[in-house]
């Protein structure tokens, strides 16, 4: 993605108070345009704002807050305030709410600037494909959180302020119809799409197609909240979404699952993003300047980074309790999900070579900080690990270097273990709760550590973000075949990501043989096969700003949030995000159609 130096001049952008506006246009003299108006300019030029589309993606594919709190999985540790997310206060003047819903609605006016303007002369059949994917990602984004939301495909050069909410069926089959179309042209050779790095593939397209589908299938097709959910008007939908499931994760409808067979570590190297299973994301390049934040967003605080060492992570988005026991013995993706080893910081090698990074750029590096074992590690095997390693965990104060430290992380029965400068340790009994009062007293997520960061403070995160990719697919289709009634098939589709991950088979039909390895069941109606899936997108996607929706497209949102959620205010049952006070008073469309509980 690229964006132009002078395309915001050149398009209608987002206002501050509204849906839609105009901003200038450029003046005929403008010598940028070789003296043309902006409309003959664009009817040239409608790759600009093409460009301008992708570039708006930045300022929504990596917000956390209003994707991550108030689930099952993430806490605020170190003294962090609950956020309106976490306690269900949020109300309809929430800035965060506010700016995801502006932002996504920028890339849909993008999106309809290109369609305008390329279908007046050049009739680019690549870019025509690409707005359109991107408008359906982002209404796809706005349905999942907002519900219904104003439809707006035409392209508008003046101010408007009327657009009604179109109801959730309409704006679903729109979508689908719209990727469809585009996916068999594709198919038919009469659609080229285009080959740039960030730009939707066939495998893409498939993708969007089988969220849409499930997203209709819950909303449209079943009623029923929490742990009796069940369709009541059919399963065409739920089948369409496995079927397209398929499609995307490389498989052929109706068919047993390949095996993953990409490494899930490497699969979420900092240095291997764009792998086999990398379908579709948004692309980030230190050129541009324009970077994000996730790889401090999720962990506890280290200290101040530049002393440290270690990455700063804000004490945000930690382990809650339940995500502790989530990963069972020799599941790979906890070691490829978390950082369990952080070296000492070697102020002579420098940023990149010790402390966190140093197990990207430097894993020979001799001196240990930090040891998380998962809760499974009993205290005698973490303390014949830690004796065995006795002389990476001496540290020498004169150097300034960091007092080590190792941990066991658990609900109730955490141990910290201190270390004197020799390596000899001291094991103290520990809550975690405890424990997440304390500097480093929790893991911290590396799923998006860019091994070359520089700006340690704050976004400065160059890693692209992936949007779509296969094992996540692979759990849409579990979850799809599993509602249309094909729990064999949607059996075999949870397995295959769990044999990837050394995890071992489960069953959807027999509990007993998931809660033996699982700690904790939820609290209302017992476990059912729908926690399965839910528990192994948890495992396989976690941090990828996924769980809200997740809990909210399957009906078990309130019920999760009652079992697991401790920070939890009560009132309102509040199952979608207020629509923004500012859309509400500016948008005359809308009139007083607010959303349940705000």
């Amino acid at each position: 993605m690229k964006k132009s130096l002078y395309i915001s001049a050149l398009i209608l952008m987002l206002a501050g108070t509204s849906l839609t506006s105009c901003s200038d246009f450029l003046d005929a003299d403008n010598k940028t345009t070789a003296n043309k108006t902006a409309d003959d300019y664009l009817i040239l030029h409608p790759d600009e704002i093409l460009n301008e589309a992708y570039a708006s993606l930045y300022d929504f594919a990596a917000t956390v807050a209003i994707n991550e709190e108030g689930t099952d999985l993430y806490i605020p540790v170190r003294g962090k305030a609950a956020s309106e997310f976490d306690q269900y206060t949020l109300n309809a003047s929430n800035a965060d709410v506010y700016s995801y819903y502006k932002a996504l609605y920028t890339t849909i006016n993008n999106a309809n600037g290109v369609i305008h303007y390329n279908n007046q002369k050049l009739e680019n059949k690549a870019w025509d494909a690409e707005a359109k994917f991107l408008r359906c990602w982002a209404y796809y984004l706005l349905t999942q959180q907002f519900g219904k939301v104003p439809y707006v495909t035409e392209y508008y050069k003046e101010y408007t302020t009327n657009f009604p909410r179109t109801e959730l069926k309409t704006v679903y089959e729109s979508c689908i119809s719209e990727l469809e179309d585009v996916y068999n042209k594709v198919n038919d050779g009469s659609v080229t799409l285009g080959s740039a790095v960030g730009a939707p593939s066939k495998l893409a397209f498939a993708s969007l197609l089988a969220k849409f589908y499930l997203a209709k299938a819950w909303d449209c097709d079943v009623t029923a909240e929490g742990e009796n959910v069940a369709p009541i008007s059919g399963n065409e939908n739920f089948a369409a979404a496995a079927k397209w499931a398929a499609i995307a994760s490389g498989n052929t409808d109706g068919s047993d699952p390949k095996a993953l067979t990409l490494d899930f570590a490497e699969k979420w190297s900092a240095t291997n993003i764009h792998n086999a299973e990398y379908i579709w994301g948004v692309e980030y390049n230190k050129a541009t300047g324009v970077a994000h934040s996730l790889q401090n967003d999720y962990g506890n605080y280290y200290g101040e980074c530049k002393v440290t060492g270690n990455k700063n992570v804000g004490s945000t988005h930690a382990q809650s309790e339940k995500s502790l026991y989530l990963f069972a013995a020799n599941d790979k993706r906890y070691e490829g999900t978390f950082m369990t080893t952080i070296y000492n910081f070697d102020t002579a090698t420098g940023w990149l070579q010790s402390g966190y990074y140093a197990a990207y750029n430097n894993p020979s590096y001799p001196k240990i900080c930090y040891r998380y074992f998962p809760y499974y590690v009993t205290q005698s095997e973490a303390e014949s690990e830690l004796k065995s390693n006795k002389a990476k965990y001496a540290y020498n104060t004169a150097e300034g270097n960091n007092a080590s430290k190792a941990y066991i992380l658990d609900a109730n029965n955490s141990v910290r273990f201190d270390f004197s400068e020799d390596g000899s340790f001291e094991a103290n009994p520990y809550t975690y709760a405890t424990l997440s009062t304390q500097v480093a007293g929790g893991i911290c997520v590396k799923k998006f550590d860019d091994a070359n960061s520089e700006m340690v403070t704050s976004k400065g995160d160059y890693k692209s973000i992936p949007v779509f990719h296969t094992s996540d697919l692979y759990l849409t289709a579990a979850e799809a075949y599993y509602m249309a009634g094909n729990t064999d098939l949607a059996e075999k589709y949870v397995n295959a990501v769990r044999s990837r991950a050394n995890a071992g088979d489960i069953s959807l039909t027999d509990m007993s043989k998931y809660t033996n390895i699982y700690r904790y069941s939820a609290a209302s109606g017992g476990f059912k096969a729908i926690d399965i899936i839910l528990d192994e997108r948890a495992r396989e996607c976690y941090a990828e700003r996924t769980r809200w929706i997740d809990l909210r497209r399957t009906k078990q949102l309130v019920r999760y949030n009652k079992a697991y959620n401790k920070l939890l205010q009560g009132g309102t049952v509040k199952t979608l995000r207020p629509i923004p006070t500012n859309e509400m008073s500016n948008n005359s469309g809308i009139g007083g159609d607010q959303n349940p509980g705000y």
